[in-house]
């Protein structure tokens, strides 16, 4: 009987998945994401990670889930907007893996041990991509700001931005 408890403790602890206190917190206080990001199953939901340091207080917070992707991969994604001035958004990819070439010299060793590749598309734009390969994820994040305004925030931000991820 006492085996049969264990069992059952062990599979409840494991089986139940839950979000991060903050992503908890986030959806408390907007509904639509709430709404939104419930369309995951249990098991991606407490995959996706958000930010505790944001570079700016945002106006505004959004979004996307993509569950039917086809060929691309699955997606969930939270963007926090400064109205008319900068964007930062938080993606997660279930069961993508990017290879990260730890000798690049935009590579960067996050606190957890992950490398991450910065890349910066644009002047406008700064992406930093890391991935946990054991469990076949993918996080970016991606601050954009006004074309034309440069973008103000350093390598440094980014960095801080992403061991923030919770």
């Amino acid at each position: 009987m006492k085996r049969l408890a264990g069992i059952v403790t062990l599979l409840f602890l494991f089986g139940c998945s839950s979000p991060s206190p903050e992503l908890e917190s986030l959806m408390k206080e907007y509904p639509d994401i709430q709404k939104e990001l419930h369309t995951l199953p249990d098991e991606e939901l407490s995959q996706v990670k958000i930010p505790s340091h944001l570079p700016f207080i945002p106006d505004s917070i959004s979004s996307t889930v993509e569950k039917n992707a086809g060929f691309q991969p699955r997606f969930a994604e939270i963007v926090f907007h400064k109205d008319n001035n900068a964007s930062l958004t938080a993606t997660t990819y279930f069961n993508r893996v990017e290879n990260i070439d730890p000798d690049l010299p935009l590579s960067f060793k996050l606190k957890d041990g992950s490398i991450a590749d910065m890349r910066m598309n644009h002047v406008d734009t700064r992406e930093l991509v890391w991935s946990e390969k054991n469990q076949k994820l993918t996080y970016k994040i991606t601050l954009n700001v006004v074309p034309q305004t440069n973008n103000p925030w350093t390598t440094e931000d980014m960095i801080n931005i992403a061991e923030s991820m919770k």
